[in-house]
């Protein structure tokens, strides 16, 4: 499946830090739809520590959007963390209010965050 996802990747989330073959990204999940041929959406685990999980790389196809699977791969994902590691985490946009809204559907819930570059 990670090699499945390479294209999705590259046609519609190309900024992502997560992506397959990258450096800590492991274990991904995803649904397949249209007879099983085409990936859908995804989500990996990617540079969880001790402590905690964390998801990323979640995509969903432009066509499939609005269908609740990227809400499914990251449940299942950060379930799967929450078992391994005893907490999951994830950082969005917080602009991304469709990506927040899915996130709180599966029960994760926003912890406001600033970064700065030291230069």
């Amino acid at each position: 499946m990670e090699r499945d996802a390479v294209p999705l990747f590259e046609r519609h989330f190309p900024e992502s830090y997560a992506q397959p073959g990258r450096p800590g990204v492991r274990r991904w999940a995803g649904v397949y739809g249209g007879g099983g041929r085409a990936l859908l959406a995804v989500a990996a685990d990617a540079w969880s520590a001790v402590g905690c999980g964390f998801v990323a790389g979640v995509l969903t196809a432009p066509g499939a959007r609005g269908l609740g699977l990227g809400a499914a791969v990251s449940r299942f994902v950060g379930d799967a963390l929450v078992r391994d590691f005893g907490r999951a985490a994830l950082m969005v946009d917080a602009a991304d209010a469709a990506a927040v809204a899915a996130y709180e559907r599966v029960g994760m819930r926003g912890v406001p965050l600033r970064a700065a570059a030291v230069g």
